[in-house]
């Protein structure tokens, strides 16, 4: 994306984050579903930069398309990004689906670990993503430990 964006005045940036929510996720999902990774967050650091306002399931939404395309890693960079008030059990359930996915049930612990440090508590769907994870890898005595 080589164009120049201008900043916003107050009354655009108003009408921005209240369209801008729907449009900018639709956009993002395009730009994503043609692995046009590189442009999808230079419009969220856009975004960041003009202090426009997106929501946590804006930003959820986000993270899934990241966990579908195989980019693990990618969600997990935007719930890092987020404020503290902002982390939610979607959003960790999101990161954490991925990882187990991926077999890579030591980092869907570490997020587990650390969501519950936030004082969120998992729910059904955490620990059914769990059960999955470690029966995929034939590691039937990891879920009863847990």
């Amino acid at each position: 994306m080589n164009s120049k964006i201008l900043s916003p005045s107050v009354s655009e940036k108003k009408l921005i984050n209240a369209v801008g929510k729907t449009t900018g996720l639709v956009n993002m999902t395009g730009i994503l579903n043609t692995n046009m990774y590189d442009q999808a967050h230079e419009i969220l650091q856009s975004i960041r930069d003009h202090e426009l306002n997106l929501d946590l399931v804006t930003y959820n939404s986000l993270m899934d398309i990241y966990v579908r395309r195989g980019e693990c890693w990618k969600a997990e960079e935007i719930l890092n990004s987020l404020d503290n008030p902002s982390w939610d059990l979607v959003s960790y359930n999101t990161v954490i689906t991925d990882f187990c996915r991926k077999g890579m049930m030591q980092e869907a612990v570490r997020m587990l670990s650390e969501m519950t440090g936030r004082g969120i508590r998992p729910c059904v769907f955490t620990y059914n993503t769990f059960v999955s994870g470690y029966t995929a890898m034939g590691m039937f005595g990891e879920i009863e430990d847990k």
